[in-house]
């Protein structure tokens, strides 16, 4: 996979799709960060990652100018395969990255962080998308909430935020949010 722009554009990430797992692609990273540049500065800006795979929504936002990220997925295959294509990635070491191997849930419930910008791209399937009710308690009071979903299932609205902007690409939905809490 490839980085698309900022920084680190053109820089190579080698990742093992895993069982259960899809990876983005370029096609729709690109339109989510072409939505987002007209809405939000990325220059120093706080960035969380959650069920994060390959992390290439986080490493996007470094590119981009983003002062911090943080990578969240409960699969330990996952976060050691992130951790080890970030520390083969020289320059991202002079980054604010933290990369954690917890649930969702418990992230939301134990963390004192606030981010300006949380991804998400949790399973298409099998998955209580109603666990994302929590999700505007770790957003700043003008965060944006990226949620990528099976067109075929998943959730719209969210407790706290309000969806300004809905996109499908093929079986994927990027659903937009802005945190309502002002």
């Amino acid at each position: 996979m490839k980085i698309i722009e900022g920084s680190l554009a053109g820089t190579i990430i080698n990742y093992k799709e895993q069982k259960g797992t899809r990876v983005t692609s370029e096609k729709v990273r690109k339109a989510v960060f072409d939505v987002l540049k007209s809405r939000i500065d990325f220059t120093e800006i706080n960035v969380a990652d959650i069920f994060c795979g390959s992390g290439m929504y986080g490493i996007e936002a470094i590119s981009r100018g983003a002062g911090s990220a943080w990578f969240i997925d409960e699969s330990k295959n996952i976060v050691e395969q992130l951790k080890k294509n970030i520390g083969n990635i020289e320059i991202l070491r002079n980054y604010d990255i933290k990369i954690l191997n917890k649930k969702f849930e418990a992230f939301v419930k134990n963390c004192d962080e606030r981010f300006d910008l949380v991804f998400a791209d949790p399973p298409y399937y099998n998955f209580d998308f109603e666990k994302l009710n929590e999700v505007h308690k770790i957003l700043n009071q003008n965060g944006l909430f990226v949620l990528e979903q099976s067109k075929r299932g998943g959730i719209k609205e969210l407790n706290g935020l309000e969806l300004f902007l809905e996109k499908k690409y093929g079986d994927s939905v990027v659903c937009f949010y802005k945190n309502g809490n002002r």
